[in-house]
């Protein structure tokens, strides 16, 4: 299982966690179907963080663009203002 774990790029302890939720899972009945609902779910927040990630970087070059112009330049010695 350490192997298993290395080539995941988790590490021994998380793998194992995951393998004691599934056999509980299973256990209770809820095996596929538990693991079916989880990947769908899974599989929307991904998205969503995708979502938000790129709103996040648009908001980020909007902010900077509008920025610049309200940025008051600097004033040299001797200078008024």
């Amino acid at each position: 299982m350490a192997e298993t774990a290395r080539q995941l790029g988790v590490g021994y302890s998380l793998l194992n966690g995951w393998i004691n939720a599934a056999e509980l899972a299973r256990s209770k009945g809820q095996g596929l179907a538990m693991a079916l609902e989880e990947k769908a779910r899974l599989a929307a927040l991904e998205k969503e963080v995708a979502n938000l990630r790129e709103e996040n970087e648009i908001l980020k070059k909007a902010t900077a663009y509008f920025a610049r112009d309200r940025v008051p330049p600097r004033s040299t010695p001797g200078s008024k203002g």
